[in-house]
Parts: C-alpha cells; structure tokens; sequence
C-alpha cells in the first residue's frame, strides 16, 4: 500500500499547492478534498475489518505522510531545480531507478502545468487532463 500512497500523496500535494492560488475558495476546495481522503482512508481501513481504535492509529501515519509529502512537493516547486529535486523527492517515495524517477518527475511537472492553467471552477469539475508518463 505504500506505493499507492505515495503516488496519492504526490498527486494530492500538486492539487493543493495550485488549490492555494486560488484565494478563499481555492482553500475550502483543498479542505474538502483534504476531508474526503481522510474518509477515504478511513473507509479503506475498515474494509481491512481494523477496529475503531487500530484504524485511529494507522490513518495518523497516513496523514503525515500526505502533510510530507505536500511540503516536499511545494518545496520542490519552489527550488530553483524543479525537475531535480522532484526526481529526487521520486526516487526517495516511489522508483529508485535513476532513469524512470526523471521520466516520472517530468510527469508531476506537468501534471501540474496542466493544473496551474485551470480556473478554480475547472479544478473542481475535475476538468484537467492527466499527461501521459
């Protein structure tokens, strides 16, 4: 499950680092899809038959690692060597491999080109295209 996560996170940390150029709304759309992944993992963990309070104490790690991951992301975005430190940030969460962590960092970096030129009305219908990898 890891990998999954990972990946998630990645993709969830680019939405809400473009959400946030979009104002008051832009943060309630974030806090929504925020809440829904926390419901998410809830559901899923559940579905595993965890108890109340083992399903507490898994989704807290989960959560952290969403909060990491969308910081790495915000400060790979922000870092002078975008692709660099996206392919490294690539490497420590998802493919160790040199060759395909590159191919997949140039996939978040348009990924979010792709969503930095939506409004915010286009982000919440979901109106984006996912690039290809």
């Amino acid at each position: 499950m890891t990998g999954r996560m990972e990946v998630l996170c990645l993709h969830l940390g680019v939405l809400h680092m473009v959400l946030r150029k979009h104002g008051e709304n832009g943060a309630l759309l974030s806090q929504a899809l925020y809440d829904v992944m926390v419901d998410d993992f809830d559901i899923a963990l559940r579905e595993e038959g965890l108890s109340d309070t083992a399903v507490k104490r898994r989704i807290k790690p989960m959560v952290k690692m969403f909060f990491d991951r969308a910081r790495q992301v915000r400060d790979a975005f922000q870092s002078e060597d975008r692709r660099g430190k996206l392919a490294e940030l690539v490497m420590k969460s998802i493919v160790p491999e040199a060759e395909n962590n590159r191919r997949i960092a140039r996939y978040f970096e348009s990924f979010h080109n792709e969503l930095d030129t939506k409004t915010l009305g286009q982000l919440a219908l979901g109106q984006f295209e996912i690039p290809p990898i």
